[in-house]
């Protein structure tokens, strides 16, 4: 068995998870997705594993409390950005004056 453990970068606690050595090697070598090598994990132990290659964990009981605004704090697109300042001039390119 592989043991794998990632500290949660908001409370700081390290969960620890056991998969099958084979799985594991599999998924780190990238040929699956965790949803496919690991069907019978949960969500949880999951981002467990994937935080564990990416170095980032935040653990399911930090999860609310650290993305809880995340949508509410998105600007909406702003649509009527000011024109470059090179729109109105001239273009250099032949095929440009050509058509003009």
């Amino acid at each position: 068995m592989a043991v794998v453990s990632a500290e949660c970068r908001h409370c700081k606690t390290t969960d620890t998870i056991r998969v099958d050595d084979g799985d594991y090697n599999r998924w780190m070598n990238r040929e699956g997705l965790v949803q496919v090598v690991f069907p019978d994990l949960p969500a949880s132990q999951r981002e467990l594993l994937i935080a564990h290659r990416g170095g980032w964990y935040v653990c399911h009981r930090c999860w609310d409390t650290v993305f809880a605004d995340d949508e509410d704090e998105v600007d909406p697109p702003t649509w009527d950005k000011p024109e470059p300042p090179w729109k109105d001039e001239p273009s250099t390119d032949k095929r440009v004056q050509d058509e003009e």
